[in-house]
C-alpha cells in the first residue's frame, strides 16, 4: 500500500493552533501576572533568543581570537574569515565537528562550496557569514 507523504508543517494540520496552544498553557502553567504569548510570539522570542546566544558565543570566540588586537565587529569577523581562520573562530563553538564540516555549522546554512580542500576558509566563506548575519 502506497500512501502519501504530507510534508506540510505539523501546524498546518491543526485549525486554531494558536487557540490550542493557549488551551494547552492554561492546563499546564500557571502563568501568575506574566505576559501570555501567542504560539507565534513565543515561537519568534524563542529564535531571537537563539540568534542572540549563537552571537554572543561568536563575538566571544572572535575576542578570544584577535586577542585585542582588533575592535569585536562585523568587519573583524569577516577579516578573520578572509585571512583564513574560520576554523580556529568555529572550533570552541562545534568541537565534535571535523574541519570541513565547520564552515558549514558556523553559517548554520549554506554550503562548503567555499572551503578549499586542504580546509582553510576561502572567500565564499565570507560571502556565506554576511548573508548569517
Amino acid at each position: 500500500m502506497d500512501l502519501a507523504i504530507d510534508e506540510r508543517p505539523a501546524g498546518a494540520l491543526l485549525s486554531n493552533l494558536d487557540v490550542i496552544y493557549r488551551r494547552l498553557q492554561d492546563a499546564m502553567v500557571d502563568t501568575g501576572d506574566r505576559t501570555v504569548l501567542s504560539w507565534s510570539e513565543a515561537a519568534a522570542m524563542a529564535a531571537d533568543q537563539s540568534i542572540e546566544q549563537a552571537a554572543t558565543g561568536v563575538l566571544s570566540n572572535l575576542d578570544r581570537v584577535v586577542g585585542g588586537a582588533a575592535p569585536v565587529s562585523l568587519g573583524t569577523l569577516l577579516d578573520v574569515v578572509e585571512a583564513g581562520r574560520l576554523a580556529e573562530l568555529a572550533r570552541p563553538l562545534f568541537p565534535t565537528a571535523t574541519r570541513r564540516e565547520l564552515a558549514d555549522r558556523f553559517a548554520a546554512r549554506g554550503s562548503t562550496d567555499g572551503l578549499r580542500s586542504d580546509g582553510e576558509s576561502s572567500p565564499s566563506d565570507t560571502q556565506t557569514l554576511m548573508a548569517w548575519y
